[in-house]
């Protein structure tokens, strides 16, 4: 699905109990959301030009190292000891 300014918006959601306990707020307010969402960072890395990580579950921390070529990430919780390169890794917040 495409999302602002036409670009193509992929979400991944490894615990599903947190999207069952926000159910009500999805269907009425976000109904699209379900279409947006994967439990697999396998496919949004495989599809992604940018991938933005805004958590600090442990299935994150090896991004960084599993882009391909031309792909950026976007980190707002360091998940890595990584430094910031610029155009691949970008830290915010931190």
């Amino acid at each position: 699905m495409l999302g602002p300014g036409g670009h193509e918006v992929i979400g991944v959601d490894s615990e599903p109990t947190k999207v069952d306990l926000d159910r009500d707020y999805i269907l009425n307010h976000i109904p699209h959301i379900s279409r947006l969402m994967t439990r697999s960072i396998d496919e949004v890395l495989d599809h992604a030009d940018t991938i933005v990580i805004g958590n600090a579950a442990p299935e994150f921390r090896d991004v960084p190292k599993r882009l391909n070529d031309g792909q950026t990430v976007i980190d707002f919780v360091r998940v890595t000891e990584s430094r910031s390169v610029s155009r691949v890794y970008e830290g915010i917040c931190w």
